[in-house]
């Protein structure tokens, strides 16, 4: 069974780092951010989900707020699973998202 440790530390490879600068790469001066999508579906196939902290992190790569971070990984789900996929699944991943999205906001007021 899969165990999932919501404070998961994530430190990037070198290699997935390349992969990111790979991507970024493809993207004109000043669409850097458009690269946010595919570099997520590189940190999940490399980790197996996206943990808080690794989209954190990936915020901080592209120098984009984390919460746009946040939100991207229900378009991901919505866009990969197929026809035959149970929609239950979807809403399963919009409560998730909406809970990580609630906890950020939530940190945030808090510490102002």
């Amino acid at each position: 069974m899969l165990s999932v440790k919501e404070n998961l530390i994530v430190d990037f490879s070198p290699s997935l780092l390349e992969k990111f600068g790979e991507i970024v790469a493809r993207y004109p001066e000043g669409r850097q951010k458009s690269a946010l999508l595919p570099i997520l579906h590189e940190v999940q196939a490399a980790y197996g989900w996206l943990s808080v902290d690794a989209m954190d992190k990936v915020a901080h790569y592209l120098t984009i707020q984390p919460l746009k971070c946040t939100k991207s990984p229900l378009f991901i789900a919505c866009t990969s699973c197929n026809h035959k996929a149970n929609i239950c699944w979807k809403f399963v991943v919009l409560a998730h998202v909406a809970l990580l999205a609630l906890r950020r906001l939530w940190s945030i007021l808090s510490t102002n």
